[in-house]
């Protein structure tokens, strides 16, 4: 019991991990997107499967329901990074990674801060 105590509840954990990011302009200068690459949001992604979480319900008797999508017209935006995390780290199934989603000429450009 000691030992769970000292490391916190689970979700001061997910906080420490989320620790600082990036800001979306740093991503894109870091990715070395064009500066005309406009940000749409943060996403959760599946890099085991490539895909990306669509959806996220929780049902009447506290089973959640998660619903993914192939590519990032389906995917679910997050106005915040942290959000983003906080989602992922719900997800026990599947390995996750939050990105950032950038949108160029009708081109969808993903960048990672890991």
């Amino acid at each position: 019991m000691g030992e769970a105590k000292r490391r916190g509840s689970h979700a001061e954990r997910v906080e420490a991990a989320i620790g600082t990011v990036p800001s979306p302009e740093a991503m894109r200068e870091s990715m070395g997107f064009a500066a005309s690459a406009k940000f749409v949001g943060s996403v959760v992604l599946l890099p085991d499967s490539d895909e990306f979480l669509a959806d996220a319900m929780e049902s009447q008797r506290g089973v959640a329901v998660y619903r993914y999508g192939a590519n990032p017209d389906l995917t679910k935006v997050f106005a915040e990074y942290r959000v983003a995390a906080k989602q992922a780290a719900q997800i026990q199934k599947h390995r996750t990674v939050v990105a950032y989603l950038f949108d160029h000429d009708n081109q969808w450009l993903v960048g990672f801060a890991d």
